[in-house]
């Protein structure tokens, strides 16, 4: 009888495996079925979403400069709407943020220059804003400076 069970976890393997192979070309790593409706997967895979809304979270651990390396503070680090879509934060670190307009430059030295402005908000919390103008919007914290996100407008 365990031979039995052997015999059902090879071939349920093997045909995993095959499966696999038929999917994509493994030496070039490229998929071999077609795009199905036409997905722009760049656009997916980056987390854009030219849609009506999107979500960023505030990765866990944002609070440290280590995030910046790989644009992992904001995740998607950059996000693409439609005019009059609306981007909603999430604050999924255990730290407190801001999600504001520009970037540590423009406020050095002065009042903060307009746009938008979360205000601190802490873990859990979420801020939303609706975008109504096309443009390419920057942001980031301003308790953590590093932290840099776009948002896209078109």
């Amino acid at each position: 009888m365990e031979f039995v069970y052997v015999l059902i976890l090879a071939v349920g393997i093997l045909t995993a495996g095959n499966l696999a192979l038929i999917a994509f070309d493994i030496s070039a790593e490229t998929p071999l079925i077609s795009n199905p409706g036409n997905v722009d997967t760049n656009a997916e895979m980056s987390g854009m979403n030219v849609d009506q809304q999107a979500t960023v979270r505030l990765s866990l651990g944002s609070g440290t400069p280590e995030c910046s390396k790989d644009s992992s503070c904001y995740i998607p680090h950059t996000v693409s709407i439609l005019p009059g879509g609306t981007v909603t934060w999430v604050n999924d670190d255990n730290m407190m943020h801001t999600v504001t307009a520009g970037s540590i430059d423009d406020i050095r030295g002065s009042d903060f220059p307009g746009g938008f402005d979360s205000e601190i908000f802490g873990a859990g919390e979420t801020f939303l804003h609706t975008f109504e103008d096309g443009g390419t919007y920057t942001y980031f914290c301003i308790v953590h400076p590093w932290m840099e996100g776009v948002v896209i407008v078109q």
